[in-house]
């Protein structure tokens, strides 16, 4: 699926399920493959991320009974974040009890894709290792949110109406600046003089 297939499967799925408020920093970084022109099929971006849409998609057939077993990795996470997100009505949802099962049900999804794109011989770009240790520091800070980091509490929930905004900047801040740093931006590198006045 091209990204933006995969866009419209996740809106389409949101819509479908009603689970409205769970994907928008997925949708996020949805946005910012297709703005940095990323994630062509069959590539490890693309492979990877497959991974995660996989793992919820198999989450929720478990979920709603249609599969017994599955073997994305993240499908049972996916799974206990569903059977608990719906046992509450809006209004009412237990977000710190969500937060660590969208967190590990992300996680493990991830780390499927990475494991099926190594299988078929494709690793990540120095580039493309650096966004994958920021999404992990992302889904780790995700996971403990108790609203205890102040005003970056609001950045580190997926539930955040905002989310999809948020990542599609901060993961394209990452992405162009690693090439300004490396010289190999539109501007060139950037001249930092290291020495002692």
């Amino acid at each position: 699926m091209s990204i933006d297939e995969r866009t419209r499967w996740l809106e389409l799925f949101i819509e479908r399920t009603g689970c409205y408020e769970c994907f928008n920093n997925i949708l996020g970084v949805l946005d910012f493959f297709s703005v940095a022109q990323i994630g062509q099929t069959g590539t490890w971006v693309s492979i990877v991320d497959a991974g995660i849409l996989h793992g919820i998609a198999q989450g929720w057939g478990l979920y709603k009974g249609a599969i017994s077993s599955a073997n994305n990795w993240g499908a049972e996470p996916w799974k206990k974040f569903f059977d608990l997100y719906f046992q509450f009505p809006e209004g009412q949802k237990p977000y710190d009890r969500l937060r660590p099962l969208w967190a590990e049900g992300e996680n493990q999804s991830t780390w499927y894709g990475v494991y099926v794109g190594l299988e078929r011989g494709l690793v990540p770009s120095q580039k493309e290792a650096g966004l994958l240790a920021v999404t992990q520091v992302y889904r780790e800070a995700v996971r403990r949110n108790d609203g205890s980091y102040g005003v970056a509490s609001w950045y580190f929930d997926p539930f955040n109406p905002r989310a999809r905004e948020l990542i599609l900047v901060s993961a394209l801040t990452y992405w162009w600046g690693y090439d300004l740093l490396r010289g190999s931006g539109p501007f060139g590198p950037i001249p930092v003089d290291y020495s002692i006045p």
